[in-house]
């Protein structure tokens, strides 16, 4: 305690920034540790989350990561190095956008171990489906095939290679348009011989 008193006299504006910030930021660590959404985004350059487009410079986080280094670091270079202010501000400035460079990769990565991927169109490919809504001919829009998709029945939008196609025909996947967008044609129905 006498050494905490200490630091204060000597420097109150780095010692006060550093036991602020040193606090919020271990209340919020510890929150997110339980269970709490401690990840609140301040400046969020994006409307749509998800891993790869979740990589946010300016949070909550990563803004305590630049107080809490600029205090550190300046109350090190005043009290241990003593340095002049102006000095030790620039070195806390260096310090703290150092530790809130780190900060942000770091959560960066984590979101990433976080994603879980899209279910893979191409595991679809040549397998039977079923319209689920009628598909319009070609190039003139899109419908719904019901389709496994990676082992699980989903309803996928898709277009036809051939013309229009009516609900509840059989069709077979021979392509994948995007992401999110099947290729079908229908299944020739084969006729007996009499």
């Amino acid at each position: 305690m006498e050494l905490m008193k200490s630091y204060y006299e000597i420097s109150p504006f780095f010692f006060t920034i550093t036991a602020s910030a040193s606090v919020l930021y271990f209340v919020m660590n510890l929150s997110m540790m339980l269970g709490g959404n401690s990840s609140e985004e301040l400046f969020d350059a994006h409307h749509h989350v998800s891993s790869d487009a979740s990589f946010k410079f300016f949070s909550t986080q990563t803004l305590l990561a630049f107080v809490m280094g600029f205090g550190w670091a300046g109350l090190t270079a005043t009290v241990k190095w003593h340095l002049g202010m102006t000095t030790a501000i620039c070195i806390g400035l260096m310090f703290g956008i150092m530790l809130m460079g780190l900060s942000a990769f770091l959560l960066f990565k984590i979101r990433k171990l976080n994603h879980t991927p899209g279910p893979n169109l191409y595991s679809s490919l040549g397998t039977k489906a079923m319209v689920y809504t009628t598909i319009p001919g070609k190039e003139e829009g899109e419908g719904q095939i019901q389709v496994v998709v990676s082992g699980k029945q989903k309803i996928v939008s898709a277009i036809s290679a051939e013309g229009a196609i009516a609900s509840f025909v059989e069709v077979e996947v021979v392509g994948v348009k995007d992401k999110n967008t099947l290729i079908v044609k229908p299944v020739l129905e084969k006729k007996n011989d009499v």
